[in-house]
């Protein structure tokens, strides 16, 4: 849908539904989008929250990359919530090819998925002092 908006541009992918605010918020921007433009790929920004099964929930490793991504699932693999994405162009040609969930639904978390593992992708938390709400 967005494809001719982005003519070929790298994306900042922000759920509907939160409000980020904070300090170094833009500065953390900022840096996400130069590690897109720099590497490629995507770099996914984690939230903690007390109920990570309401949520698409991240897992990071030691070193900040993303292990896995999973939808509202029983057992959460951690309490980090996903609320903000940074992907590369490529990530329009990986949408079309996304089928609809169990719950009929288009989930960002596929997309995620579909990045080759060639093509780590980054993450970090949101450090305190920032909020998503």
């Amino acid at each position: 849908m967005a494809e001719k908006f982005l003519a070929g541009d790298n994306v900042c992918y922000l759920l509907g539904d939160n409000i980020f605010f904070g300090h170094d918020l833009v500065k953390i921007m900022a840096q996400a989008r130069t590690e897109i433009e720099n590497e490629g790929g995507a770099y996914i920004f984690g939230y903690y929250v007390k109920d990570p099964e309401r949520f698409g929930v991240v897992e990071f490793d030691q070193e900040g990359k993303v292990v896995s991504l999973e939808e509202k699932p029983l057992r959460p693999k951690s309490n980090f919530t996903v609320g903000m994405y940074f992907y590369d162009q490529e990530v329009v040609e990986i949408a079309k090819r996304i089928t609809p969930s169990k719950r009929g639904e288009l989930e960002i978390t596929s997309v995620k998925r579909r990045i080759p593992k060639a093509r780590e992708t980054q993450g970090e938390t949101f450090r305190p002092g920032l909020c998503l709400v």
